[in-house]
């Protein structure tokens, strides 16, 4: 009989039901909890795996809504929108439990991290912007805080754990400072 307790960051695969869809996530590492949305949108999470990351963090690889084993919605492709997938993180993080996060959000995955810190900042501990752009509209009043793209990272104030996250990721001040952008290798 087997009697080991499975929790929502317990190392694995996991399905949670978010807004009536399915949503499904990969937990690995251990320190403070980081969400990776990967691109696509219909991009599999796998080629964002990190190992090296997961020394240093609780790594929750989303399968965004429409993608790999996550539900699929009714409105396709309309009901696929920033704000649809905001819901979904934001129905995920509070499975998780944990009361603020840092997200990792790369290409399309950066713009819904981008609406997610926009719309809800008071869930986020910081946020990490991979090949990925600027908005439009809403965007231009928050400029300062979401300025470049590769490797950005927002660190709230308060958070104890931000020194391990910008350690994590290896990102240069001058680009956190926006000053820059690293050159990233082509594959």
């Amino acid at each position: 009989m087997n009697t080991a307790v499975t929790t929502p960051l317990s190392p694995g695969t996991h399905t949670v039901d978010v807004g009536r869809v399915a949503q499904r996530y990969h937990v690995a590492g251990t320190g403070p909890v980081c969400l990776a949305h990967p691109g696509g949108p219909g991009l599999s999470w796998e080629y964002l795996r990190m190992p090296a990351a997961e020394e240093l963090l609780t790594l929750v690889y989303v399968e965004p809504i429409g993608t790999g084993a996550s539900g699929r919605l009714p409105a396709h492709p309309h009901g696929y929108t920033r704000e649809r997938y905001a819901q979904a993180l934001d129905g995920l993080i509070r499975h998780l439990g944990v009361a603020r996060v840092h997200l990792l959000g790369h290409s399309h995955g950066g713009f819904v991290a981008q609406h997610y810190a926009l719309t809800r900042p008071d869930r986020l501990a910081g946020v990490v912007r991979s090949r990925s752009r600027r908005g439009a509209g809403r965007l231009r009043p928050c400029r300062d805080d979401l300025r470049g793209s590769h490797g950005r990272v927002t660190d709230h104030p308060h958070d104890q754990h931000a020194t391990s996250v910008n350690r994590c990721f290896r990102v240069p001040s001058s680009v956190r400072q926006g000053r820059t952008r690293p050159a990233c290798p082509r594959p």
